[in-house]
């Protein structure tokens, strides 16, 4: 989330598109809906209560990797964002990857914590 807003404030495509603006807001409202979506595996029918929380992990990375897809549509085509003396442009291809990128590896940082604190 914090990504999303640093680039919605150094990108002036952002800022003129009014649907653009929410988008930082989006990205972890997508994640309440996946979090809600996935308390609904809670039953699922595994002794061991660390393998049904990791699988938990890998529904609701799934599902908010499914819904992060439309909400890329908000954005402009093409952003282009000045960092640190840089020029950069960005397609939804490339934000769609920072997305994943930090999903991902928070799946992975979860899944590992989990390992390494349970005995």
């Amino acid at each position: 989330m914090v990504a999303a807003l640093v680039m919605s404030t150094t990108s002036w495509n952002l800022m003129t598109h009014s649907d653009a603006v929410y988008f930082p807001l989006v990205i972890p409202s997508v994640g309440i809906v996946a979090s809600f979506v996935t308390l609904q595996f809670v039953h699922i029918p595994i002794e061991r209560i660390e393998a049904r929380f990791r699988l938990q992990l890998i529904i609701a990375t799934l599902i908010q990797s499914g819904l992060c897809v439309p909400i890329l549509w908000m954005l402009p085509s093409e952003l282009e964002m000045e960092f640190m003396g840089h020029h950069y442009e960005a397609k939804y291809g490339r934000v769609f990857g920072c997305i994943m990128l930090g999903l991902w590896s928070g799946l992975l940082i979860g899944i590992q914590t989990e390992l390494l604190t349970s005995s």
